[in-house]
């Protein structure tokens, strides 16, 4: 096996170790929301805590790809490119993550990570009909039996999930279809922008415009508790009984 041969394989196991590790702390995402909102039930006050708590990291990575890009010389990303990304991190961050948000406030983390893990059903079908893709008979197969899976545990479940059940899937759902077109959307601002940095980093290219988005979004959101709440003098977190 020759040296270039070897480089692709190590590169695509690579890929699906990190793909499988993301998988499994995507699925976490919801406990960890369900046992927060045992202390406060509120969407929008959640993910602007999320947004802050991360913006840092972001912003760490983002700034180390600007000084790579710096340092070799390269010019700046197309303006195009940049807010392309820009947008991509806002229906991404934002939009996809406060319909999620919604339907947990309704749902168990059980459906909703079932409801959610959807999505590349619709990144198929969205590809299909948006961006060149096609739809095979194995994407189809697949839907069906994620389907009927789906039915099946809405339907076990329909009795103690609560009032809201169709209204929290019907917004989990709505998530899924929001994410599956960002995967959709952002692919090709990431090999735009990753193609302009050099030496090519191992993270995704549009982290700074989606930290600037972040940012944004996380003061929209507070913005809107302020004046829902009628000031800031309640606090981030209640304090226990």
């Amino acid at each position: 096996m020759s040296s270039s041969s070897m480089t692709v394989n190590r590169r695509l196991a690579v890929g699906y170790l990190l793909a499988s590790v993301g998988a499994a702390l995507f699925s976490t995402k919801a406990i960890f929301i369900k046992l927060a909102y045992q202390e406060r039930p509120d969407a929008a006050l959640m993910l602007a805590q999320r947004m802050i708590i991360s913006l840092p990291v972001f912003v760490a990575i983002g700034l180390y790809a600007w000084r790579q890009q710096v340092k070799s010389g390269k010019p700046a990303p197309a303006l195009k490119a940049v807010l392309g990304a820009a947008a991509a991190g806002f229906i991404g961050y934002y939009i996809a993550m406060i319909l999620d948000f919604e339907g947990l406030v309704r749902i168990s983390a059980q459906l909703e990570r079932l409801v959610l893990f959807t999505y590349p059903i619709f990144v198929m079908l969205l590809g299909a009909a948006f961006f060149g893709g096609r739809i095979t008979r194995h994407g189809l197969t697949g839907a069906a039996i994620s389907y009927a899976g789906l039915a099946f545990v809405f339907r076990a479940d329909a009795g103690s999930e609560g009032p809201g059940l169709v209204t929290g899937v019907m917004l989990v759902t709505g998530s899924a279809i929001v994410f599956a077109f960002y995967q959709l959307f952002a692919k090709g601002y990431i090999v735009a922008l990753a193609a302009s940095c050099s030496p090519p980093l191992p993270l995704p290219q549009p982290v700074p415009p989606a930290s600037a988005t972040m940012a944004w979004s996380a003061a929209v959101l507070m913005s809107l508790r302020h004046r829902a709440n009628g000031g800031w003098r309640r606090p981030l977190v209640s304090s226990p009984p």
